[in-house]
């Protein structure tokens, strides 16, 4: 292996300047960094936003409880209490609707 070889390759380089043939694997020390599921993500941010998780009063699944205000001309402000389904909807079987409480 030529000096103009090595330098390129760095400590690489270096290391087979002194060894010759091997080249070490850091595959073997690699530690998975531990990652949130979609799912995880979703209730990480609903809780941020400051929504309560509850279920879905159609399908039983995963749901945020959201106070919201509406303004409405003539009448003033609103608030109201919205469930909004998480699962997504299918052609079979299409999204869950807005509850209103």
């Amino acid at each position: 292996m030529s000096v103009h070889t090595r330098r390129l390759m760095g400590s690489l380089g270096l290391l087979l300047e002194a060894d010759g043939s091997s080249i070490p694997s850091t595959a073997a020390d690699y530690t998975p960094v531990p990652r949130e599921t979609e799912d995880q993500r979703r209730e990480r941010l609903a809780a941020e936003a400051g929504h309560t998780l509850t279920t879905c009063p159609e399908c039983g699944g995963r749901a945020t409880r959201e106070s919201v205000l509406v303004y409405r001309t003539g009448e003033g402000t609103l608030q109201q209490t919205l469930i909004r389904c998480w699962r997504p909807g299918t052609a079979a079987k299409p999204r869950c609707q807005v509850q209103t409480l």
